[in-house]
């Protein structure tokens, strides 16, 4: 069962994440990878402080606000899934084309970037 609170949290803390970078390469600066891996750990000492099964989480990775919305990145985090600890699992669009796939990453890889090529298809 997923617990509002924590849902809340992840929520909370993902607002102030820019991490997220458009489909071109763009190095990340040196502060937002900080500031992107402290938050996937902080969100992996809640989840693991839930006893949640499986989170819904979310993320801002590009500016929606013209379409009234706040964040571009959903998944389902799961506990003790085959590729990790806490997994997220979640769809992406292929950068630059109509075509999207199914994803498993860790929370680090999720609050890091939109476009990546170390992404690993389920």
């Amino acid at each position: 069962m997923m617990r509002p609170l924590l849902f809340a949290a992840c929520l909370a803390f993902a607002a102030p994440a820019w991490a997220g970078q458009p489909c071109e390469e763009v190095p990340m600066a040196v502060t937002d990878t900080v500031k992107s891996l402290d938050l996937a750990q902080r969100t992996f000492q809640a989840l693991d402080a839930s006893g949640a099964k499986a989170v819904l989480i979310s993320r801002a990775g590009q500016d929606l606000s013209k379409y009234g919305l706040r964040y571009s990145h959903m998944g389902i985090v799961v506990r003790d899934h085959a590729a990790g600890r806490w997994t997220v699992v979640h769809e992406l669009n292929e950068c630059g084309t109509a075509s999207s796939g199914l994803y498993n990453e860790g929370l680090g890889n999720f609050f890091l970037s939109a476009c990546s090529a170390t992404r690993r298809r389920w």
